[in-house]
């Protein structure tokens, strides 16, 4: 009799013991399992679009149409086109919003009619003799504008209103100038006039476009080609930072006049937890 009871007693706590070890195993799945996995995630997803372009794409001629300026058309456009008489709608007139504004597209591709959207700010005191930073934003998909500028870095918020902006205390442009680009095309207010264009995205088509457009931008902006320049961002920017980076330090080297800039750094927030 005491020898059943002692056995059932054995496997009551045994089978108490397999079930807390479940609960925490399950617990623990649901708490580091997504997190521990993100990174395992995002590169099988990252080689899976570069599968898919190197199949349906001759990465030769994505360099050629991108980097060919005979190939993009902004029809004369200056930098006076571009500025925002005003500010913008709604914004503050206390002298802390006293500076330069500019927004307006750069086209990366007149055949195919891909162009891409920025949001310049020039920094508040100075701006000849601050540096350019361009700011990118991730996701893939993150909108540099509605993210990086009105709810990050940028020099204005939005109210809960809707309607009016605020000045933020801690806007970059108190030290820099500031360039938030829309990239790829499909992105914010980036576009392109091919439909296809959208399902070729990827991390070297969007490098080989933001390239074209820093060239044909200080085409636009010459005054600032000699300012320190570097290339800031978080998330998915991760990826196109570095590859951006390999770029203008190569085409750098070429040593053509026209195209060179005073490249300095880059700084990325986010860093994917596995690189390959």
């Amino acid at each position: 009799m005491e020898r059943g009871h002692t056995h059932t007693l054995f496997l009551t706590r045994l089978i108490l013991l397999l079930l807390i070890l479940v609960t925490v195993t399950t617990c623990n799945s649901h708490i580091h399992g997504p997190r521990a996995n993100q990174g395992e995630t995002l590169m099988a997803f990252r080689r899976s679009r570069n599968r898919a372009q190197v199949n349906t794409v001759n990465e030769n001629l994505i360099t050629e149409s991108s980097f060919s300026e005979m190939k993009t058309d902004d029809n004369g456009r200056r930098m006076e086109d571009d500025y925002i008489q005003g500010g913008l709608p709604g914004q503050p007139s206390s002298k802390g919003s006293m500076f330069k504004q500019y927004a307006g597209y750069i086209n990366v591709d007149r055949i195919n009619g891909r162009s891409l959207f920025y949001y310049f700010v020039e920094a508040l005191h100075e701006p000849s003799s601050k540096p350019l930073v361009l700011w990118l934003n991730g996701g893939p998909g993150c909108s540099s504008l509605g993210v990086g500028a009105m709810l990050e870095i940028g020099p204005f918020g939005v109210n809960p209103d809707g309607k009016t902006i605020y000045s933020r205390r801690f806007s970059w442009n108190k030290v820099a100038n500031i360039l938030f680009l829309e990239s790829p095309a499909g992105v914010g207010f980036s576009y392109s006039n091919t439909t296809s264009d959208y399902d070729l995205s990827g991390d070297k088509r969007t490098t080989d476009d933001s390239y074209t457009f820093l060239v044909n931008w200080f085409k636009r902006f010459p005054h600032y080609k000699n300012n320190d320049f570097y290339i800031i961002g978080e998330s998915y920017a991760g990826f196109y930072i570095p590859e951006l980076a390999d770029v203008i330090t190569k085409k750098n080297m070429e040593g053509h006049s026209t195209s060179i800039i005073n490249f300095k750094g880059i700084m990325r927030s986010c860093f994917p937890l596995s690189i390959e």
